[in-house]
């Protein structure tokens, strides 16, 4: 069977604005049939189809991408009302692999050319998109699991991560943790293998 893929280069004229600008702050362009013609980049099209009317009256939940947690968790507080501020920033904190508290955030001194120090705080990863139906569905998960008691062989897995943990020498990088929170890591580690 063949498989074709048609890709259309259409020309529309435009008022004269600046439609789409680049990093440089720049209209886009390129090169089109001999002249340099602006561009308008697919995200910006996707963007005003996300924001357009029909866009909103039927996919009304839109999804929110974003690094700061401490917003994202105030946003979803807001929308979710039915759920406990701590239930969601539990399943956030899990679901971005961060902290939400960011005095957390890990700080590393770097010596610049000119031999001084200066302290740099390692870059934030991006957070995947959340629509605030499928944070609620994982919030209620999160929330079961952590309150649900552990079956015999959970039990002994985590009896086994306590015991591991108190024999482990403890340095100042990596202080030991406390039964809690070895119990915390473990069911986090449960919570994400049940959602794979």
């Amino acid at each position: 069977m063949d498989k074709n893929f048609i890709n259309f280069h259409i020309l529309i004229s435009h008022s004269p604005s600046c439609l789409n600008r680049d990093d440089m702050n720049m209209q886009k362009s390129a090169i089109f049939g001999g002249k340099r013609r602006v561009r308008i980049s697919s995200q910006s099209l996707k963007r005003a189809m996300r924001k357009s009317e029909y866009y909103q009256r039927n996919f009304p939940d839109v999804s929110v991408r974003t690094r700061q947690l401490e917003l994202l968790s105030e946003y979803l507080a807001e929308r979710c009302p039915d759920i406990s501020p701590q239930w969601i920033q539990k399943s956030v904190a899990i679901f971005s692999d961060k902290t939400i508290d960011e005095s957390d955030e890990e700080v590393e001194v770097v010596e610049t050319k000119e031999g001084e120090e200066t302290v740099v705080k390692n870059k934030k990863i991006a957070v995947a998109p959340w629509s605030v139906a499928e944070f609620e569905v994982f919030c209620k998960m999160v929330q079961e699991m952590y309150e649900a008691p552990l079956n015999e062989k959970d039990q002994s897995a985590l009896g086994k991560a306590v015991e591991k943990e108190k024999n482990r020498k403890a340095t100042t990088k990596k202080p030991r943790l406390t039964d809690d929170q070895v119990k915390d890591a473990y069911l986090t580690k449960l919570i994400k293998k049940q959602m794979k």
